[in-house]
């Protein structure tokens, strides 16, 4: 796997349907866990002009969008995308398309399942030539199993799995300049304090 650093100017991230109905069925990690993480998935969107796309699907039966996604998202230029059916957000053209002529090619991605919504939708990005890195924190299975076997496929893939920290930093390399200051701030207030 060649090693890439995103960058706030190439990248974009993608919440894959964190919807209440799919949260229930998380046991792979506690569900305050993904709250936590999407907060901080947003409010670094926010702080660092990330472009941020949303996606929901079967809402009869996933039903809507978890608090922490829906209130934060009101006020933020995000894109929300939903779909009938297909375990890919990809199914929605809307979304290709938005994400194409975005030109970022650089992704990073946490959904829920993980093996099923967020694995099919980070294969069809590799597919379509995006480079890709799978936040775990976004993410959970109805087994433990379940997450291990996806990143196992996904690193395959040359897909990385890292945690919102290493998002961070890895977007952010200097935290002692003024740039660097309000990434800092969301790492020590809603990563570190809350562990």
């Amino acid at each position: 796997m060649k090693l890439q650093r995103f960058t706030p100017d190439d990248s974009a991230i993608i919440l894959i349907d964190h919807q209440i109905g799919l949260l229930e069925c998380v046991t792979s990690k506690p569900h305050d866990v993904i709250r936590q993480n999407c907060n901080v998935a947003i409010k670094f969107a926010k702080a660092y002009d990330l472009p941020l796309f949303v996606t929901s699907g079967m809402h009869d039966v996933c039903g809507g969008l978890i608090k922490e996604v829906k209130e934060e998202i009101v006020e933020f230029p995000s894109k929300l995308f939903s779909r009938e059916g297909g375990h890919s957000c990809w199914s929605n053209p809307e979304l290709k398309e938005a994400l194409l002529k975005l030109g970022r090619r650089n992704l990073f991605m946490g959904g829920l399942l993980t093996d099923i919504n967020l694995f099919w939708s980070a294969f069809d990005a590799v597919q379509l030539g995006f480079s890709v890195k799978v936040v775990s924190g976004l993410c959970g299975s109805p087994e433990i199993e379940g997450d291990r076997l996806t990143y196992d496929r996904l690193s395959k893939l040359d897909v990385c799995v890292l945690n919102a920290s290493q998002m961070i930093s890895e977007l952010v390399p200097d935290f002692s300049c003024d740039y660097g200051a309000e990434a800092l701030k969301i790492l020590m207030q809603d990563i570190i304090a809350k562990q």
